[in-house]
């Protein structure tokens, strides 16, 4: 007879074999296990890379985070963490902040 904790321990062992798969790892952020997809070293740079250019351009139009998070119906830190290249946003939030500060997405992209 399969007792419940011997279904559990196949879930649990399929889930672990799938995220292996997928190069996922698992973090610790403020104590909260959270998944994150691997970066590798090269893709860093380039994020980094983007934000600091977008930084440039908020900077050279006089805008700050505050107003263009407002803008681009965000939260200023989220402004603040896409410039310091902590977190890899979408193409389509880099649209509408290229938008916002009117400058093209391919200026930002550039390596």
């Amino acid at each position: 007879m399969i007792c419940i904790l011997d279904i559990l321990f196949w879930i649990v062992k399929i889930a672990l074999n799938s995220l292996k798969k997928r190069k996922f790892a698992l973090l610790s952020f403020e104590s909260l296990p959270q998944f994150y997809c691997v970066v590798d070293n090269s893709e860093k740079i380039f994020i980094k890379n983007v934000g600091k250019k977008l930084r440039e351009k908020r900077l050279s139009r006089n805008i700050s985070q505050k107003l263009l998070a407002i803008d681009c119906d965000l939260q200023p830190s989220q402004i603040g963490r896409i410039e310091r290249g902590e977190i890899n946003t979408s193409i389509g939030m880099l649209f509408k902040i290229c938008k916002v500060l009117k400058v093209d997405l391919s200026e930002l992209l550039k390596t």
